[in-house]
């Protein structure tokens, strides 16, 4: 299974503050993933996302060794 891939703008900071902007590609998994914390790093892996996973080869619905049982779990949006 493959999970559609999207390009984001990943901020680029320099002591604390942002510099600009670089464009990434990461599955759309990661991309509306409530875990996402910044760049390549979510609070399963905050030392960084698996190749795996941000190239979107896993599904993360799914168990990957060293999550400590933290998956993908959908954005809430809330309604106006």
């Amino acid at each position: 299974m493959s999970i559609e891939i999207i390009r984001v703008m990943i901020p680029i900071t320099e002591s604390g503050r942002i510099i600009g902007d670089m464009p990434m590609d990461i599955s759309k998994q990661c991309a509306v993933c409530a875990q996402w914390t910044r760049g390549i790093q979510c609070k399963a892996f905050p030392g960084g996302i698996p190749n795996e996973i941000i190239m979107g080869t896993h599904d993360h619905r799914q168990s990957y060794e060293g999550d400590n049982g933290i998956r993908f779990m959908p954005i809430e949006r809330t309604e106006k």
